[in-house]
């Protein structure tokens, strides 16, 4: 007997986007496919009309989303390659690289890893992303690691994604410029409570101001993130921000990702629909800056805190 893949993709909406993406890819890829057997079969599977054995599906449909899983991601690597094929290819030729064919490439890449993500949390339950391990400790650590993460916001099908590139600390009561230098509020409580929840406020009636809270509990202190690169093409340690889209500014960024005061006192994490994650960015400590936080005047001598850090 044989299971219908259009049912299982009917009954599971994004397996028709993931079969649309696999199609682009297969036709982009064309005879390069013959350098992965096993890949160019499981890309043929994917296809409308292909059947699948039951066998396959003996430990029910939990076991074919791992499968789906290391798919994407294989067919992310894919899409990879095939970029560095045609950069190669254009330099050997002495001609402009395919604009329209790298730019449908990446589009693929991000989106495969999206996919790979989503059914990756249908088989194993959601990924935390940086959890309180990562924010309950000393806050301008976590603040400088925090540049390269990314800064995740799902909204039903769609997802928000940037790299984070500028953030500032506030450290602890004593800090001037700190919300918790006026003790404990109605409006900055959270910053009192537990790591790895989210702190939003608005500033000047209209901006909303993402901070996720750091160290122990009691101890005021949170990370204000003031910057993202949305990233339009892959990137390299020397041209981390380049051709790039940067959202500078924390209302413009939170304006963006479509943040508002709703997400205050969350846990950051998949279940929430906000979280902040590690997808392998290595940042060398030499591309980190360091300067004054902005908009902190009034805070004496805090004001000459160099607790803003930024790419």
């Amino acid at each position: 007997m044989d299971y219908n893949w259009e049912k299982f993709n009917s009954e599971n909406p994004t397996i028709g986007l993931f079969i649309a993406d696999a199609r682009r890819l297969a036709e982009l890829a064309g005879s390069d496919l013959n350098h992965g057997g096993k890949l160019k079969q499981l890309i043929e599977i994917t296809l409308p009309g292909v059947t699948v054995s039951e066998k396959s599906f003996n430990q029910g449909l939990i076991k074919n989303y791992g499968t789906l899983s290391a798919l994407a991601k294989s067919m992310q690597g894919l899409a990879t390659n095939l970029h560095s094929i045609e950069n190669q290819t254009a330099q050997r030729e002495n001609r402009p690289t395919n604009k329209k064919l790298v730019d449908t490439l990446y589009e693929i890449k991000e989106a495969m890893r999206n996919y790979a993500t989503e059914f990756s949390h249908i088989v194993s339950g959601p990924d935390q992303g940086l959890g309180k391990q990562f924010f309950n400790r000393p806050t301008l650590k976590v603040a400088r690691e925090l540049l390269g993460k990314f800064l995740i916001h799902k909204m039903g099908r769609k997802e928000a994604v940037g790299m984070i590139t500028e953030v500032e600390a506030y450290v602890g009561p004593e800090d001037k410029a700190s919300h918790a230098s006026r003790g404990r509020t109605e409006r900055n409580k959270i910053m009192f409570g537990k790591a790895g929840y989210w702190y939003v406020y608005l500033i000047y009636g209209m901006y909303y101001c993402l901070n996720i809270v750091t160290e122990r509990e009691n101890y005021p202190a949170a990370v204000l993130i003031r910057s993202v690169t949305k990233l339009l093409s892959p990137i390299g340690e020397e041209n981390l921000v380049g051709d790039n889209f940067v959202i500078r500014g924390p209302g413009r960024l939170t304006k963006y990702f479509k943040i508002d005061k709703s997400f205050n006192g969350k846990l950051a994490n998949y279940k929430t629909g906000l979280w902040i994650e590690d997808r392998g960015i290595k940042i060398n400590p030499r591309l980190v800056k360091r300067g004054k936080r902005i908009g902190v005047d009034y805070a004496g001598r805090w004001k000459d805190k160099l607790w803003r850090f930024y790419l």
